[in-house]
Parts: C-alpha cells; structure tokens; sequence
C-alpha cells in the first residue's frame, strides 16, 4: 500500500459511525483515520474523499506450487487485521500493471521476474496503438470496511516456485503466510473477507488447473512504437 494523495472532503468529516474520520490534508493528502478510546491509531491514504465515492485499487493472488501442495500467500492488513491479497490503490499518475509491480514488490517482496502470470487460454493479445493489460481473475466493487467508501479492484493471478527476493516494503505488514485451499476454506468467518477467500478458492482450485502460466515480461508499461 504506497500513500497517495488524494482529495475532497472537509477535516474531521465523519464516515457514518465507525469511528472513520477524515484526518485533514497534509504531506500524504487526506487520509481516512480511525479512531480509538485511546486516539487515532492509524490512517488510511485514499484518493476520492467524498460520500459514495470510488478509488481503482489493483492486487495479486499469489500461489506457491513449488510445495507439497499449491497455497496462496497472503498477507494479514495492518489495519483492517484481516487475510488479504496483495495490492493498493491505482495513483493518478500510473496505469494498473505500474500499479501492481510496485505493489507486488513493496508488500510481498517479489520481482515480477520471478512470477509467472495465469491468463485464460482464450484472450485478446493484441490491440495495436494501446497499452494491453493481461486478462484479470476478478474485477468486483466492494464497500471499504463500514464506510460510505468504495474500492473497485481489478484483481490478477499469479504463481510462484520460490521465496521473494527482497524483504517487503518498511511499514507494509510482515505477518506472511501460506493458505491451502482447506486452509482457506477454513479461516473463520470475519478473518478474511468472503470475496477474497473466494476469489482465492477459484485461483487455486480452477485457474492452477485451466490457464495457462503467461511471462510477466510479456507486459509493459509503455505505449507501443507503432502508437500513432
């Protein structure tokens, strides 16, 4: 989750009753805080600020299959204490592949060069005077926490056959681990949210079987040559 910057609402602008406020604008912009008896005990960077508004998130759901048995990896938030997948929100200033490499990167610890992209057998590959992004495993809007706050995530697959290369991002969450699909099924309710542990589920048990491991390098981040 890199900090953003983001704009709109007024400081101290309370998000229904859940102890979300928004925090006022400094060096990361408007952030969304949450309160406690005790104080603020965190924030959270978001872009759009006012009522009913979107952010574009981007995320990865990583699978070991180098093991006895295939696993996702994931990662416990910080904030919302709860199993995630990797990712954060799209900047202004990126497209969503720049977004999920350094995402990846910061909150997991792996290069994209040592990743392998699943994609569908059946998917367009080329488009010309565009930026092609892969075929994602999921696109789904969903509410943040109990705000009148909204995450549209567009969410990737992909596999792995060894550890990360570098150490996850200062300030990201270290708390790591891997989830078979028993395992995943079994996270109590509450601990993971449920379109995640299906989402995962579909990664494992579908996606490991049916698609097809695709080079990341296959993708870029820049506009074609032929772009006219």
């Amino acid at each position: 989750m890199r900090r953003n910057r983001s704009y709109g609402s007024e400081t101290g602008t309370d998000c229904r009753r859940s102890g979300w406020f928004w925090d006022g604008i400094g060096d990361l912009g408007w952030v969304l805080s949450l309160r406690s008896t005790s104080g603020i005990v965190t924030a959270m960077p978001h872009i759009h600020t006012d009522s009913g508004q979107h952010d574009i998130t981007t995320s990865a759901y990583i699978m070991r299959v180098d093991g006895a048995e295939p696993a996702l990896i994931m990662h416990k938030h910080k904030l919302l204490n709860q199993w995630l997948q990797f990712g954060g929100h799209v900047e202004l200033n990126e497209n969503i592949w720049t977004a999920l490499i350094h995402e990846v990167a910061e909150e997991s610890g792996y290069a994209m060069s040592q990743l392998k992209l699943l994609q569908p057998s059946l998917r367009l590959k080329q488009v010309g005077n565009a930026i092609l992004h892969p075929s994602p495993v999921s696109v789904l809007t969903h509410q943040f926490s109990d705000t009148d706050h909204h995450h549209t995530d567009i969410a990737y697959t992909f596999v792995a056959r060894e550890s990360p290369a570098a150490a996850v991002g200062e300030g990201e969450s270290a708390d790591i681990r891997t989830f078979t699909a028993a395992e995943l099924a079994a996270i109590p309710p509450g601990e993971v949210p449920e379109n995640v542990r299906n989402i995962g589920l579909f990664c494992l048990q579908e996606c490991l079987s049916h698609w097809e491991e695709v080079e990341t390098s296959q993708f870029s981040i820049q506009y074609p040559e032929t772009l006219g």
